[in-house]
């Protein structure tokens, strides 16, 4: 997953990320009026934002942060039994998916009946099992390591929205043309340290995540098909720029358990006139 501390501009043709209700959480929004004192620029719109946060997370940062429009909350747990906390926050969470781990037995089913809109995510090692709780809701599934012939048919037969593809290596065009076959979305963490396809170009289905340090340096072609990581302290202006030349993008918010930095993205929302 996404080192804690990154904020992660999605920027990518059409539907990017899963969605949990009928509006999809990857489609944009409608423009909002910016709040008092906020810089939006003309004719730019505030971005589809979600929040990778830990149930250890203060619960009113984490209702806070669920609460807000556009939102999508993806929400990683310790344990098999999910905390009353977790799920108030997914009743609560306008838009949410969260973290399961087996046994996927009753009581986990029981549990999730009281929150039927929040989507279920998963290790790639537990997916075959989280059908025994998984109803009719959306999925999304990591997968660390390479992508063989044997998982992708897996993936294909599991249908999850959106894959968390993080392999050692830069992939080989066999693994990438079976990544292109997955139904869902395919979020490609590109390995650290290695050069980037040229012109970001990836088969249609797989988005890429690479480095982001600020509107200056886009480059066109990766701006319709990228990931973008960048500081979490990336100025407010910059994400205000973003929404104006790149208006499909979407932005991830890595806060984990620490309060100071939830408390930071919901400052920055409002700076940047997107709360």
């Amino acid at each position: 997953m996404i080192a804690a501390g990154l904020v992660v501009l999605i920027l990518a043709q059409g539907d990017v990320w899963p969605v949990v209700r009928e509006s999809d959480a990857g489609s944009e929004r409608p423009g909002r009026t910016a709040p008092a004192g906020a810089l939006t620029p003309p004719g730019s719109h505030p971005l589809p934002v979600h929040v990778f946060a830990d149930e250890e997370l203060d619960v009113d940062v984490l209702r806070a942060l669920g609460h807000q429009a556009g939102v999508t909350v993806w929400l990683t747990t310790r344990g098999a039994a999910l905390r009353e906390s977790t799920l108030d926050t997914l009743a609560r969470s306008a838009q949410a998916y969260v973290q399961v781990r087996p046994p996927f037995n009753a009581a986990l089913r029981a549990q999730l009946a009281r929150v039927p809109s929040a989507g279920l995510w998963v290790n790639f090692e537990n997916m075959s099992q989280v059908g025994a709780v998984l109803g009719n809701r959306p999925l999304a599934v990591s997968v660390p390591g390479v992508l063989e012939p044997a998982s992708a048919e897996r993936l294909i037969a599991a249908r999850p929205r959106v894959v968390f593809w993080s392999p050692p290596s830069p992939p080989d065009l066999l693994a990438l043309s079976f990544a292109r076959q997955l139904t869902g979305k395919v979020w490609l963490a590109w390995p650290r340290d290695m050069p980037v396809p040229a012109a970001c170009s990836l088969p249609r289905g797989v988005v890429l995540r690479v480095g982001f340090s600020s509107v200056d340096t886009l480059a066109p072609s990766c701006a319709q098909q990228s990931i973008f990581a960048v500081a979490l302290l990336t100025p407010a202006n910059e994400l205000q720029k973003l929404a104006q030349v790149a208006p499909a993008a979407q932005v991830v918010f890595e806060v984990g358990a620490d309060l100071e930095r939830a408390r930071s993205v919901l400052e920055r929302l409002d700076a940047a006139g997107w709360r």
